[in-house]
């Protein structure tokens, strides 16, 4: 667990500081860790896994675009931390790969990853999350230390052995967004169950609420970059893709331009 989070400035690739387009420095958040080598140690391990399981970004970034749209994407209030999260579809696509699903059909195994943690299929007071072992186990196969919070998803870091996701205390509500996200694409599947267009737009319905949240946003920061730029010219779309990275920048831009 990071003992603070905070901003630091980005450092070019002569050594010198980061700018933008615009001349201004470029920060990004970084956490900061104290007599732990945990944060270093998952990132490794997350870019080995995902090396060898091709499916797992997009899936982790549809299932994460979905819960956001839900508002379970944060562990503060309840829901599923990324780490967690990218847990969850690591331990998936190991049962698939296991049973001999074909793991680089994305929207196949999207599907299967929201059936696989709805409610009726997934009990957390039975299973747990657990890459180390091999996927999903039950809970008596990794001994008494995990028979705390069965109500709640449980994700076994297979580096610390930690549950990750002991915060969500909204994982009914996550397993019922799941539940929903799995009746969707039935429908889907049902509806073109002889042929699917190339050009289907599948996950459109899922997430169709993803862009108005993304306006909400937006509106909050025009109104967050004017303050900073009050007094000077100042163009907040622009700024906006610095912060994002839409113009190539890899950086989130600081509080101070």
């Amino acid at each position: 667990i990071p003992l603070a989070k905070v901003e630091v400035e980005v450092v070019g690739p002569r050594g010198g500081r980061a700018h933008t387009g615009e001349g201004a420095p470029v920060s990004t958040s970084v956490d900061i860790s104290i007599t732990t080598d945990a944060g270093p140690r998952a990132a490794a391990y997350m870019a080995g896994v995902a090396a060898q399981h091709r499916a797992l970004r997009p899936l982790v970034l549809v299932a994460k675009a979905y819960l956001k749209v839900c508002d379970l994407n944060e562990v503060a209030s309840g829901g599923l931390s990324s780490f967690g999260l990218a847990y969850m579809v690591l331990a998936h696509l190991m049962e698939e790969a296991r049973a001999g699903g074909d793991t680089e059909d994305l929207g196949l195994m999207a599907h299967r990853l929201f059936r696989r943690f709805s409610p009726g299929t997934y009990d957390t007071g039975r299973m747990l999350v657990a890459p180390g072992q091999g996927g999903v186990v039950p809970r008596a196969h990794m001994g008494s230390r995990y028979y705390s919070n069965l109500d709640r998803i449980c994700v076994v870091d297979p580096l610390t052995g930690r549950d990750v996701t002991e915060g969500a205390y909204r994982s009914g509500e996550v397993m019922g967004a799941m539940g929903r996200a799995a009746r969707y694409l039935d429908g889907v599947a049902s509806a073109h169950a002889a042929s699917c267009a190339p050009d289907l737009d599948i996950l459109g319905g899922l997430v169709q609420d993803v862009d108005a949240a993304d306006d909400d946003d937006d509106e909050e920061e025009d109104d967050r970059y004017a303050r900073r730029g009050a007094g000077r010219s100042f163009d907040a779309d622009a700024a906006r893709r610095h912060d994002r990275g839409d113009d190539g920048v890899l950086a989130l831009a600081g509080d101070e331009w």
